[in-house]
């Protein structure tokens, strides 16, 4: 039986990730193992070479006989979809939480003048989306809060995807949220989509 792990990509301010990458370490609780990876939004590095070490740690993880999972946090939600796209085959599950997919063009140009690697990202989302296909986006679980001044809920939908309501609000909270006391649901997500 493969085991299963976990890559992580947060959101915009990855260099400070405060306690998220402590909260991963709850995956090891149901024999999980975590990886955090950092997209650096905000550095020189370009989104191109940050993107194609992420495709290689899916590729070096497959080899190595694991399932992977992927869980991005809002931004990260479209480096996410990005290389589930590329990946699908590899990938059993990817779970969202409150990530912009919708209404792209309605993303403030000040986020692209801190974060450029957002907006190269973001720019490759639409072509990733529109290769999923019906099995692909099964895959998807894309969680939502009630109320989000940052990302509207309406633009995490995905269609054909599980679109999950969260009785939670604000942005920060719901990413609080599912990576402690709200885990299970991610769990069960993982689990669920074992291959």
């Amino acid at each position: 039986m493969k085991k299963n792990v976990v890559i992580y990509i947060p959101g915009l301010g990855d260099d400070k990730p405060r306690g998220q990458k402590l909260a991963l370490n709850l995956f090891k609780i149901f024999r999980i193992k975590p990886y955090y990876f950092a997209i650096s939004w905000a550095e020189n590095t370009t989104f191109e070479s940050r993107f194609n070490e992420l495709l290689s740690l899916v590729d070096e993880l497959n080899s190595d006989k694991k399932t992977v999972n992927i869980l991005a946090a809002s931004a990260g939600a479209s480096a996410a979809l990005n290389v589930f796209a590329k990946r699908s085959k590899e990938i059993s599950s990817v779970n969202l939480i409150r990530g912009k997919v919708n209404n792209l063009d309605k993303i403030g140009k000040e986020y692209y003048i801190k974060n450029p690697n957002f907006k190269d990202s973001v720019e490759m989302l639409p072509a990733s989306l529109a290769k999923l296909n019906l099995e692909d986006r099964a895959k998807i679980m894309s969680i939502r809060p009630i109320r989000d001044s940052v990302v509207p809920p309406k633009d995490t939908i995905i269609e054909g995807a599980k679109n999950l309501q969260s009785y939670t609000f604000g942005h920060s909270t719901i990413i609080a949220h599912y990576l402690t006391i709200g885990l299970p649901r991610i769990i069960w997500w993982i689990k669920k989509n074992d291959i």
